[in-house]
């Protein structure tokens, strides 16, 4: 397994360049996605925010449809092909092999001979582009639970609003914002690892396992049961944390909104970069702080010996905390990659996405309610 020179712990000034050339667009995504940037942007919300086609019409006709199309486009294309493209120019360039191969090998090239259905991460991305744009399809797919979190949402939005605290400087403000980061980042560890732990948690994570081939369309292989679920877990944090930063927008307090800001960017920069085949370790002290994206790969290593380890998504600090971490020299280690003998990787993506996750769930409570 190969790690480009580039991003070696040897490497300083080159090193810290590149990463933020690959950081930028992911920072500006979230720029755009801030809710001072989206709320003045009155064109886009009205096509994002849209619950059925006919609103999307009615949207369409009240208002300019060239700045709004405008808007759309740059937001996809900050958000996903920007960073699909980059990272595969990266995938080409830092590659050690000859032109042809580093070419073959970049992310796209290897989803045609990722086992299973043909182009399967493709199909799955516009699955998952599809149920984001209309909630019901999402209903309809995890059994009501979208229905749950939107109420559960409204009544937590109330609660948090009357229990934060008012703070009256900055450097209080930070340290809660502080706490509330990293309590969600450990908590993001945590319920990656007991995914890996409970069954019924494990059928649906494996969905995102069954990736024979690291490629940068993998982060959209998640089932739309993982997904409420999880969003179920973190709602409450992550109401509190957009409540704290409307907080410090309120009162002017811009430095930790832009740390803030940083901090999505690597966590939105490495699910794309943990999953692409351009194995990449981040120059200290960046490392120091952060999962490297090449550590991702031994994550999803389909070797035994590297199975439960490098949960974390954020902070590296968790795994290196609660012994399930493991370094870069295991890299040249891996073999391949996925589930072996998935049915993930047998069926349909159609079925695979929408059928097969609730037929695993329903078979553990029938053989729960039998064993009773």
């Amino acid at each position: 397994m190969f790690v480009s020179n580039i991003f070696t712990k040897k490497k300083n000034f080159i090193s810290i360049i590149l990463i933020l050339i690959i950081l930028f667009p992911f920072f500006i995504s979230q720029l755009l996605q801030s809710n001072e940037i989206l709320s003045s942007n009155t064109s886009l919300n009205l096509i994002v925010n849209a619950k059925t086609f006919q609103e999307m019409i009615i949207n369409l006709r009240n208002d300019n449809f060239f700045l709004l199309i405008f808007s759309l486009v740059l937001n996809l294309s900050l958000l996903i092909f920007i960073p699909i493209l980059l990272v595969t120019i990266f995938e080409i360039l830092l590659s050690k092999k000859g032109y042809k191969k580093s070419i073959t090998s970049s992310s796209i090239f290897r989803m045609l001979n990722s086992k299973g259905p043909y182009l399967a991460d493709i199909w799955y991305f516009l699955f998952r582009i599809t149920i984001n744009k209309f909630p019901f399809i999402i209903a309809l797919l995890t059994l009501g639970l979208s229905a749950l979190n939107d109420n559960v949402s409204i009544q937590i939005n109330y609660f948090f609003k009357d229990l934060i605290p008012e703070s009256s400087n900055i450097f209080n403000s930070t340290f809660l914002f502080v706490i509330l980061i990293l309590f969600k980042d450990f908590l993001v560890y945590t319920v990656h690892r007991i995914h890996h732990k409970i069954s019924f948690l494990w059928d649906q994570h494996e969905f995102h396992h069954s990736a024979t081939e690291m490629t940068i369309f993998n982060k959209f292989r998640e089932t739309p049961i993982e997904k409420i679920t999880k969003s179920l877990l973190f709602l409450p944090l992550n109401i509190l944390t957009t409540l704290v930063v409307v907080g410090f927008v309120s009162k002017g307090y811009n430095f930790p909104i832009f740390c803030y800001l940083l901090h999505l960017t690597m966590l939105n920069a490495f699910t794309f970069l943990g999953h692409s085949s351009l194995p990449i370790m981040y120059p200290k002290p960046i490392s120091l702080f952060y999962m490297s994206p090449a550590l991702h790969l031994i994550h999803h290593s389909d070797k035994e010996e590297h199975y439960d380890s490098n949960f974390s998504e954020g902070f590296v600090f968790w795994d290196k905390l609660f012994g399930t971490y493991k370094s870069e020299k295991h890299l040249k280690e891996i073999i391949g990659y996925g589930v072996n003998n998935t049915e993930y990787n047998k069926n349909s993506p159609l079925y695979s996405f929408t059928l097969l996750p609730i037929l695993k769930l329903l078979k553990i409570f029938k053989r729960k309610t039998i064993s009773v």
